[in-house]
């Protein structure tokens, strides 16, 4: 019988009994845009941008399409508020994805952007490069820190608004201050002319870092385990 209650107590402290929370987990948000009529909280990103969802199409099914007049002042894309791809994210590494099909018009770029807390501030961006703006399907991936400094988000492929979408953007604040803060999140296409681009399965994804109670009773569960081997050896 104590050599049963050992067992249960170790596998407990290792976070293998059902309802114990294990040493490391994943979270994330995955939109597919497979539900007919559901922009599943996208909007257009600017005033000459549109966004809608077709049922068919996607990678696979479903997508949203997004297209309008680029002018060199204002892109055309689709962003989103929502609580789960916005807010704080300093803490984590994360990777963002998301696959793009540039379907019309003369597209030169498509960017990832974050903006800074409200609809007054700007905020920072990465370049989706492609060898070809095709309306074949292409993936499209990106990992971050929110903890680097600004020198670090540049040398990583990040700039700011000022610097990337506009010379007469009013500047954004600092690469930490802006992913502690995160207002909205934005796929952006620019071009000149109508262009258009599909976007499915946008991903945002982060392997949490243990806390360091968990680290503490991964380690009492060790010892756990190591003394009850000490006991059958008796």
């Amino acid at each position: 019988m104590k050599k049963l209650v050992m067992i249960v107590l170790c596998l407990g402290m290792l976070g293998l009994m059902p309802g114990t929370a294990s040493a490391a987990s994943v979270s994330g948000y995955h939109e597919g845009w497979d539900v007919p009529n559901d922009l599943a909280g996208w909007t257009a990103n600017t005033i000459i941008s549109s966004v809608s969802q077709t049922s068919y199409g996607g990678n696979p099914d479903g997508l949203i399409g997004t297209g309008g007049y680029a002018n060199g002042s204002f892109d055309v894309g689709a962003m989103s508020e929502l609580a789960a791809i916005t807010g704080n994210f300093i803490g984590q590494i994360w990777t963002v994805s998301v696959d793009l099909a540039f379907v019309y018009g003369n597209v030169d770029n498509a960017w990832l952007r974050f903006r800074y807390l409200d609809g007054t501030q700007n905020g920072w961006v990465y370049s989706l490069t492609s060898s070809a703006f095709s309306p074949a399907w292409n993936s499209f991936s990106v990992t971050f820190d929110p903890s680097w400094s600004d020198a670090e988000a540049r040398a990583h492929g990040w700039l700011t608004d000022l610097e990337a979408v506009s010379p007469t953007a009013d500047p954004s604040v600092s690469w930490s201050q802006t992913m502690s803060d995160v207002y909205t999140t934005e796929v952006r296409i620019s071009g000149e002319g109508f262009v258009g681009a599909w976007i499915d399965n946008f991903r945002l994804t982060t392997a949490a870092v243990p806390e360091p109670a968990s680290l503490l009773l991964v380690g009492a569960g060790l010892a756990g385990l190591a003394a009850f081997r000490r006991t059958l050896r008796r």
